[in-house]
């Protein structure tokens, strides 16, 4: 039964993708729609020391971007997410128009023919390094500087500052998340990103969320990343400060540590996790390109707790089918070489 519900999941998400990627191949040339989602297991034991398993489908977008004018464009992504079984247990969910529509704004590039652009409505906002390789990417450090799913502005500056920075990103965002209602612009945020070299690149950023965080304080959150890429070699590492953060009251920091080494049709990942008077987390993982479009990603994590939960073990599988394009590509999969004939990118 636990194998007929992930193959169903997986079929599931795999059907909406390829029905979707048709599509796209049929589009005009003002506008593409693009498509990916992931079917998940996880197995972790529960207080009793009895292994559980969890079921679920994560990150299933539809991203429809219509290009209005040369530099102004729309963009509408759908997200949906299902918890099929957890800890063993058949759940079910009810669905949430707010936010099933994840983003929804316009953007509007080269204004006044100068490096500007600004990206007005329910979008992610760019703060934070927020990198990593591991299968299951939400497991880290990364939801505690992540910021999705809210009204707001951004603006892009694409200038080099003096030779200090490469670019900056200055955003104003409503507090609340998640729905499809303007709340108080109460939030903001500020990112700047320098290219070291022809191989490392690094960020700064601070977020602000006032009356938000724990307690009804403001929140403050600053991060400092940065990312190493040979193409065959990928580190990195981001260390994030935080007062009265809404999710980890107590935290004052966290640490993000990886890499990853392209391996035969694959990517082996390490990572280390580390949040403040909550957890460490070590976690290894391997990324299986089967074809240009789906990867297989086995991951097991060892958590260590500090907040009273008993330390322990999980193992998961994450099957991702990719119809986007920035999906991360590699040269050589399992089932073929290129497959489908596309330009290597390197990210």
């Amino acid at each position: 039964m636990v194998k007929l519900r992930l193959i169903k999941s997986m079929v599931a998400s795999s059907v909406l993708a390829c029905t979707l990627s048709a599509q796209a191949d049929m589009d005009t040339s003002w506008l593409t729609v693009e498509a990916r989602g992931s079917a998940d297991a996880k197995w972790a034991e529960d207080s009793s020391g009895d292994l559980k398993e969890s079921l679920s489908t994560s990150d299933v977008e539809v991203i429809m971007t219509a290009q209005i004018t040369k530099n102004i464009k729309f963009v509408l992504k759908t997200e949906l997410e299902r918890a099929l079984r957890t800890s063993g247990t058949d759940v079910s969910s009810t669905f949430d128009l707010d936010s099933f529509i994840e983003e929804a704004y316009v953007e509007i590039r080269n204004v006044a023919g100068q490096p500007v652009a600004f990206v007005v409505g329910k979008q992610e906002i760019p703060v934070g390094l927020q990198k990593t390789l591991m299968p299951f990417d939400e497991d880290g450090t990364k939801n505690i500087i992540r910021e999705k799913g809210v009204f707001g502005l951004t603006m892009k500056l694409g200038y080099n500052f003096f030779g200090l920075i490469d670019s900056a990103e200055v955003s104003v965002f409503e507090t609340g998340r998640d729905d499809l209602e303007i709340g108080d612009i109460e939030g903001m945020s500020v990112r700047v990103n320098k290219q070291l070299s022809e191989v490392v690149k690094a960020s700064a950023s601070y977020k602000y969320r006032g009356g938000a965080g724990a307690g009804g304080e403001d929140e403050h959150t600053v991060s400092v990343g940065a990312v190493y890429d040979d193409g065959t070699w990928v580190a990195y590492v981001e260390g994030i400060g935080m007062v009265n953060h809404a999710d980890y009251p107590d935290a004052d920091f966290a640490v993000t540590l990886g890499a990853g080494r392209n391996i035969g049709p694959g990517q082996a990942v390490v990572e280390y996790n580390y949040i403040d008077s909550a957890f460490h987390s070590i976690g290894l993982g391997y990324n299986l390109k089967l074809t240009d479009h789906l990867t297989i990603g086995p991951e097991v994590r060892y958590n260590m707790y500090e907040d009273g939960r008993e330390d322990g073990a999980q193992f998961g599988v994450r099957a991702t089918v990719d119809f986007t394009d920035d999906r991360k590509e590699n040269e050589n999969t399992l089932l073929g070489n290129k497959a489908s004939g596309d330009p290597i990118k390197k990210k």
